[in-house]
Formats: C-alpha cells, sequence, structure tokens
C-alpha cells in the first residue's frame, strides 16, 4: 500500500509509513490545538518531495497564516512564489459550490498545477452550514468525494 509522509517521523513511524495515499483524514480538536500547523507540516512535506499542495482557509486571511507559519521557521510566500503551494481564502458555501463546477477557478487550479495534497482550515466551519447532524456529514461526504474527483484526474494524467 502506498503511503506518503506526514512531515512527523514520529506519526508516520505509529502510520506505518504515512498516510494512505490519496486518502482523506480529519484531524480534529479545539481552537489553538495544532490543526493549521499540522496542516502546513502536512503541506511543506509534500513540497519536500516536490508535489503540489493547496490551503483552503475559511477563518484566517493569508496574512495571518504568513506570521504564524513564519514563527514556525516555514516562508510561504517563497513556497507560493514557487508555485508548489497555493493558498485559498473562501467560505465554505463557496467553496462547497466551487467543487460542484468543473469550470470554477478551484478546479482549474487544482488540474493546471497538478494540487497533489489539499488541507483544508478547517472543516468546523461547515457546522455553520447546518446543525442537522446527517445533513453535515452529507456536506461532508460531498467536499471528500469533489475533492477525489478532481485529485483521481489528476492521477490519470501523471
Amino acid at each position: 500500500m502506498n503511503r506518503i509522509s506526514s512531515g512527523i517521523p514520529s506519526l508516520d513511524e505509529m502510520l506505518s509509513g504515512g498516510f494512505i495515499a490519496e486518502s482523506s483524514t480529519l484531524l480534529r480538536g479545539a481552537p489553538g490545538t495544532g490543526k493549521t500547523t499540522f496542516a502546513f507540516q502536512f503541506l511543506i512535506e509534500g513540497l519536500r518531495q516536490n508535489q503540489p499542495g493547496l490551503l483552503v482557509a475559511f477563518e484566517e486571511f493569508p496574512e495571518s497564516l504568513y506570521r504564524d507559519a513564519d514563527s514556525l521557521g516555514w516562508d510561504l510566500r517563497s513556497f507560493e512564489a514557487s508555485g508548489l503551494l497555493h493558498i485559498i481564502f473562501t467560505s465554505p458555501e463557496v467553496f462547497i459550490h466551487s467543487l460542484a463546477s468543473p469550470e470554477s477557478a478551484l478546479i482549474r487550479r487544482i488540474h493546471d498545477h497538478n494540487i497533489q495534497r489539499i488541507a483544508l482550515d478547517s472543516l468546523t466551519h461547515f457546522t455553520r452550514l447546518t446543525t442537522n447532524t446527517h445533513e453535515l456529514r452529507d456536506i461532508y461526504n460531498r467536499v471528500i468525494n469533489g475533492i477525489r474527483a478532481c485529485q483521481d484526474e489528476i492521477v490519470r494524467r501523471l
């Protein structure tokens, strides 16, 4: 089974070499527990392996993300300038709509740049769309399946 590194050696060891390739992983935690830092680490590990990445932020503006990453020694602006990292600030509603439209700017960016790693920060913001747990599960499935369909197309082209 093909594995991809999280960028955290001890976690990769626990996961028998990393995450299963082409899988989706939900990291859950209260504000301030390190979810965004984990997303940075995952994406930057991909950049080290020449795997383009996309960070979709629903709360923090890019300037705030740059500052936080800088404090950890990661220069997101340089990664963006290299064309390997892409950062999008949007709302959950716009993101879902973009996944459903094959001609959207989001889908074109994923395809045009062969995005191989995607981090959403954070899925908690999708709870603003509904309080119904069944509807929320459906939303999560649409997000995961929409991303998977984009990445399946990239894998076929590689």
